[in-house]
């Protein structure tokens, strides 16, 4: 039976860095009892009042078709790949963000204060600049690629960061840009958002691992 996850995680946790020595690696699945909601955070845009929780199902967490987002607590450093699984249900818009600035809401909830989004939509992927300039958030289209995908379908949507380099690969599309903002130490993690969004998976390694 589905059920609302009320997960436990704080908002006013500290993220820290990494430990010396230790990589990028995280690998878990949404899949009920196979991830730790302790691990991550809830982070809402500037301009909502409230937030909305994750849907547990046996093999996914999915939104309530309205923006539902968290990132890794631990920051990242350097050159990484990300991979999720998703997928969804209308035609929009689950994505992957990798999150250079986080502030503080008026309640204390984590906001959004610049990071790019890898979004996923029938109509191929859009990335999105947003940063935030006297208390508003501005949206910028960075890049995008148009090519057909089908709701309801998992795909898995893979996110290469190389310096100032992002490139991004999904059922067999290919594509990447250049981008001064992109930052050495960052968070990662996913956003539901403009209709019901499946998530099944997330992992990160290091970028100087790949082949």
């Amino acid at each position: 039976m589905k059920v609302m996850l009320l997960m436990y995680m704080t908002l006013g946790l500290t993220p820290a860095l990494l430990p010396a020595g230790e990589t990028n690696k995280i690998a878990c699945s949404f899949g009920k009892g196979g991830w730790n909601p302790s691990e991550w955070m809830f982070v809402k845009r500037r301009d909502m009042s409230g937030r909305s929780e994750w849907r547990q199902d046996s093999d996914f967490i999915a939104n309530d078709g309205t923006h539902t987002s968290m990132v890794f607590t631990k920051k990242h450093k350097g050159d990484i790949k990300v991979s999720v699984s998703m997928a969804f249900v209308d035609r929009m818009a689950p994505s992957i963000v990798i999150v250079s600035k986080l502030g503080t809401a008026a309640d204390g909830a984590n906001v959004f204060d610049e990071h790019v989004e890898i979004v996923l939509w029938d109509e191929g992927v859009n990335i999105w600049h947003l940063h935030t300039v006297d208390g508003k958030s501005l949206w910028e289209l960075s890049a995008f690629a148009k090519f057909k995908l089908t709701k309801n379908n998992p795909y898995t949507l893979e996110a290469v960061k190389r310096g100032k380099e992002l490139s991004v690969r999904v059922d067999g599309h290919v594509f990447g840009y250049r981008d001064s903002t992109l930052p050495e130490e960052y968070y990662v993690g996913i956003t539901g958002s403009e209709g019901v969004n499946r998530f099944y998976s997330f992992a990160v390694q290091d970028a100087q691992e790949l082949k």
